[in-house]
C-alpha cells in the first residue's frame, strides 16, 4: 500500500485534497455570512414592529428660563404651619417656559437640586415643591407657544437674611424629558407683585 508521501507526488491526489478543502470552507462561509444574514434580517423586522408600537417620543420640546429681571428669584421666611414655632424659607421663581415642538406638551413637574455644600455641610433640604401654571389658563402648551410658569418651595432650616442660594431647577414633561436651569439664585425679598396664585 503506498504511503501518504507518495499519494503527495501525484499531481491529481493533490488537486484533489486542494478542491476537497476549497469546497468545505466555502461550505463553512457561506453558512457563517448566511446566518448573520438571517440574523440581520430578523432584527430589521424586530425592529420595525417595536416603531410601529412606540412612536418617537420628542426629546428637545421646551426651553426653560428663570426671570431675573423685574420679578427675580426670591425667599421668605414663614412660620410652617402646626408646627412648635419651625420657620421655613419659602423660595419663588417666575418662569417663562416655551414649547419648540410642534405638538402640545405639559409640564408636569419640577425637581430642584441644592448644591453639595448646602445638602452635606448646611443641611438644607426642599420640602413642598409645586410647579403651578398661570390661573384660569389651561396647563398643555401649545406647539411653538410661551406661557408663564412659578417655581415654589420651601427650604429647612432657617436661612439668614444675607443668604443667597443657587440651585439647579429641572423642569419634566409629559414625556419625563428633563429641561434643566442651572444657577438659579434666590435673594431675601418679596415683591408685591409676586403671583398670589400659587
Amino acid at each position: 500500500m503506498p504511503s501518504f508521501d507518495q499519494l503527495l507526488r501525484h499531481d491529481g491526489v493533490v488537486v484533489a485534497i486542494i478542491s476537497a478543502i476549497g469546497a468545505i470552507l466555502a461550505g463553512v462561509v457561506a453558512r457563517f455570512f448566511g446566518f448573520w444574514t438571517w440574523l440581520g434580517g430578523h432584527f430589521d423586522r424586530w425592529l420595525e414592529d417595536r416603531r410601529k408600537m412606540n412612536p418617537r417620543v420628542p426629546r428637545q420640546t421646551l426651553h426653560v428660563i428663570a426671570n431675573r429681571g423685574q420679578i427675580p428669584p426670591m425667599w421668605q421666611p414663614h412660620e410652617v404651619p402646626d408646627t412648635d414655632g419651625v420657620v421655613a424659607c419659602d423660595c419663588r421663581a417666575m418662569i417663562l417656559i416655551t414649547n419648540k415642538s410642534h405638538v402640545p406638551i405639559t409640564p408636569v413637574r419640577a425637581e430642584v437640586k441644592l448644591g453639595v455644600v448646602d445638602r452635606f455641610v448646611r443641611h438644607r433640604k426642599v420640602h413642598n415643591l409645586r410647579l403651578m401654571g398661570p390661573p384660569r389658563v389651561s396647563e398643555v402648551n401649545p406647539g411653538q407657544t410661551a406661557k408663564g410658569w412659578v417655581v415654589s418651595f420651601d427650604i429647612l432650616p432657617e436661612m439668614e437674611r444675607s443668604t443667597r442660594l443657587v440651585v439647579d431647577i429641572a423642569i419634566y414633561d409629559q414625556f419625563d424629558n428633563a429641561h434643566m436651569m442651572r444657577r438659579v439664585p434666590f435673594t431675601f425679598g418679596w415683591p408685591d407683585q409676586f403671583p398670589t396664585f400659587v
